[in-house]
């Protein structure tokens, strides 16, 4: 194991990760892979980051590009909101068409952390729209968030939700609003989909009759397609979700701070942690590493946000709980408690989809004015193991919360 602990660490291995994240970049249609291309949050936020410290030029257009391209192409519901879970193609057009509650919520964070970073209004704007669709279309009567929006609608068609056949276009628009949407999305053409035509992005300086077309398609869509839900809530995401509430509240858009209210109520409220999945009254599970580490977070969000000296303690609360059930001398546990005869540990956990939660613990300890969580996150922070420098891009988090740390120290 190699002790990484000196002065200026962070800040080398965030320069090290770009280069590792631009060799791995698709210079041409942005983001990374050659084949399916997934959002890669963890990966462009820390990449936000080397930008925030370096102003690297090169970085700055791969971000703009790959942002520019989720957003404008098939990742995203140009008719309802919202982005898709990944897309089958390297060049963002073809999408798998479920929608993720974490997609969506980290989405929109980093949408609006690149908003102030390019000074690009169009990316809060991205942001914006993204939690609104969540709002309408993922929320649970019961308090929370919904896990997923199915890739199948009620008729068991991949995409049917989402897709328009040309004869379905023609009844449902007049011949101005055909012709006006005609010009965007190619419908002289074969469709892409055997279901029928995707719609595509309509510039924000289109003719209003354009824009007046998708609002039509929008009101048809909800009243006449059905589309099943995940109705599952789940701790984490809905933590996430309450983070990017409280971060758009922040920037300025303030019809956000109703929901924040409301969802950090459901994560706070309960006398334990919620369950990892939340069906009714029912709780089911202890909660994992990633529910445990983003609720501290979420709720420390809203604390200092709030001012909230209660929301803040939760916060530690739940921070020093974590660090009790899944931290040991030789790394960390996903799950409290596990059936194997035989203990599995991550001595650093990789990101996923999701950053990493042992570093979001990491970085919520460090900043949370508490002596003893701190001093377990410091003990912890360093013992990177070789594979560390070796795989770089797939730690991303630790990497930035090791070049956070550097501005701290």
């Amino acid at each position: 194991m190699v002790a990484l602990e000196k002065p200026g660490v962070g800040t080398s291995l965030v320069k090290q990760f770009a280069v590792v994240a631009m060799d791995a970049g698709d210079t041409v249609s942005g983001g990374f892979g050659e084949q399916a291309k997934f959002p890669s949050y963890p990966q462009l936020n820390t990449l936000l980051t080397h930008f925030d410290v370096s102003q690297d030029a090169e970085v700055k257009e791969f971000l703009l590009e790959t942002l520019t391209a989720m957003a404008s192409h098939g990742l995203r519901d140009h008719v309802g909101g919202g982005f898709f879970r990944y897309t089958t193609d390297p060049t963002w057009q073809t999408p798998h068409f479920e929608k993720m509650l974490y997609d969506n919520a980290l989405l929109a964070q980093l949408y609006l952390r690149a908003a102030s970073a390019f000074a690009e209004k169009g990316f809060a704007t991205i942001a914006y729209q993204t939690l609104d669709f969540v709002v309408r279309e993922m929320r649970h009567t019961g308090g929370g968030y919904v896990a997923s929006l199915s890739a199948f609608d009620d008729q068991n068609v991949e995409g049917g939700y989402y897709l328009w056949r040309a004869d379905e276009l023609a009844d449902a628009l007049s011949a101005e609003h055909y012709a006006a949407i005609n010009r965007y999305w190619s419908l002289d053409t074969s469709a892409t989909f055997a279901a029928g035509y995707l719609p595509q992005m309509i510039p924000a300086d289109a003719m209003p009759t354009a824009k007046a077309a998708r609002q039509i398609l929008a009101a048809k869509r909800n009243k006449h397609r059905r589309l099943p839900r995940d109705e599952k809530r789940i701790t984490a995401w809905n933590a996430l979700l309450l983070s990017a509430f409280v971060k758009a509240a922040k920037s300025g858009a303030i019809r956000f701070a109703k929901h924040a209210h409301a969802l950090r109520q459901f994560l706070h409220n309960d006398s334990k942690l919620l369950a990892r999945s939340v069906i009714g009254p029912s709780h089911i599970g202890d909660g994992e590493l990633e529910d445990y580490a983003y609720r501290a977070q979420a709720l420390w969000d809203y604390g200092r946000w709030r001012r909230s000296k209660a929301d803040k303690a939760k916060a530690r609360e739940l921070a020093s709980t974590a660090w009790q059930r899944f931290a040991t001398a030789r790394g960390w546990r996903s799950t409290a408690s596990s059936a194997l005869p035989f203990e599995l540990l991550d001595v650093v956990v990789r990101d996923g989809p999701l950053p990493s939660p042992s570093a979001t613990l990491i970085d919520l300890s460090l900043n949370a004015g508490d002596t003893s969580l701190a001093a377990s996150a410091r003990e912890v922070l360093y013992r990177q193991p070789d594979t560390l420098r070796d795989a770089l891009f797939h730690y991303a988090t630790h990497v930035d919360v090791l070049r956070r740390h550097d501005l701290r120290r």
